[in-house]
C-alpha cells in the first residue's frame, strides 16, 4: 500500500458529467490525492496531459465509447508515463482485450466501490497492475474462448490435407525417408511419393522441410486423424 505520506495527481477522463462531478467531488473528500479537473472532451486529453502532468488518469469506459478507447490508445502510445486505469469495465469487450495490450495499470468494473478504486490508485502507484476480480475472470474467460476458436480454425485448415497425407506428413517431419515411411505405413515406395507430392502441392511449397516447417506453424502435427 502507498505510505500516507505519498500524494498524487490524478486526472478524470469521462464524457459523462454528472458521473464525472460526483466521482471528483468524493474522490476530493475521501483521497489524500489531489484530483485535478476533470477531461470531459476526449479531444483536449493530449494537451491536458502534458500541462498538468497527473501521475494517474482514470477513465470512465461505463458506456460504449469509441472516443474514449481511442484516447486511451493515443495517451498510452505518446504520453506512458501516464498511469491508466479504466473505470466501470463491463462484461468483456473486444476493445478492452485490445486496450490490454497497451499496458493498462488498472481495471475496475462497474460494482467496484469508491474504497476499491482509491486502493487501486495506491496500489498502481506502487508499481502494481490491479485488476477487479470481476474483470478478471471475465477477461480469462475471453482469452480461454479465443484460445478455443484459434485451435479450432487450425483444425479446420488442417482438413487441407487427408488424413493420410498429415500422417505421411509428421513421419516427414521425424525425418524419415520414403522408403522407411513406406515400411511404417505398409506402403509402397511409389505411393508415399504420391503423398509427398500431393502435400508439396497443396501446401503450395516446393520442399519437404517447408512443408514441415508449414505445418509446425499452424500446430497441425498434433492433431493425429484416424
Amino acid at each position: 500500500m502507498a505510505s500516507e505520506a505519498q500524494s498524487a495527481r490524478v486526472m478524470i477522463a469521462s464524457t459523462h458529467a454528472m458521473f464525472c462531478e460526483t466521482l471528483v467531488t468524493l474522490l476530493r473528500e475521501e483521497s489524500r490525492h489531489r484530483i485535478l479537473e476533470p477531461i470531459d472532451d476526449p479531444g483536449q486529453a493530449h494537451d491536458r496531459l502534458a500541462s498538468e502532468c497527473p501521475e494517474i488518469l482514470l477513465v470512465d469506459l461505463q458506456r460504449p465509447s469509441d472516443t474514449m478507447t481511442t484516447m486511451v490508445r493515443v495517451v498510452r502510445e505518446t504520453q506512458p508515463e501516464v498511469r491508466v486505469v479504466l473505470l466501470g469495465v463491463p462484461a468483456i469487450r473486444a476493445d478492452v482485450l485490445e486496450l490490454a495490450k497497451l499496458g493498462i495499470h488498472g481495471y475496475l468494473s462497474d460494482a467496484s466501490s469508491l474504497t476499491e478504486l482509491i486502493t487501486t490508485v495506491d496500489s498502481v502507484l506502487d508499481g502494481d497492475a490491479a485488476c477487479a476480480p470481476r474483470v478478471a475472470f471475465s477477461m480469462y474467460r475471453r482469452l480461454a474462448e479465443l484460445s478455443g476458436e484459434q485451435t479450432r480454425r487450425e483444425r479446420f485448415d488442417a482438413l487441407t490435407l487427408t488424413p493420410r497425407e498429415l500422417e505421411v506428413l509428421e513421419l516427414i517431419a521425424e525425418g524419415l525417408t520414403n522408403k522407411r515411411i513406406a515400411e511404417r505405413l505398409f506402403l509402397s515406395v511409389f505411393t508415399v511419393k504420391n503423398h509427398v507430392h500431393r502435400i508439396l502441392d497443396k501446401l503450395d511449397v516446393e520442399h519437404r522441410a517447408e512443408a514441415v516447417e508449414y505445418a509446425r506453424r499452424r500446430r497441425w502435427l498434433r492433431f493425429r486423424r484416424h
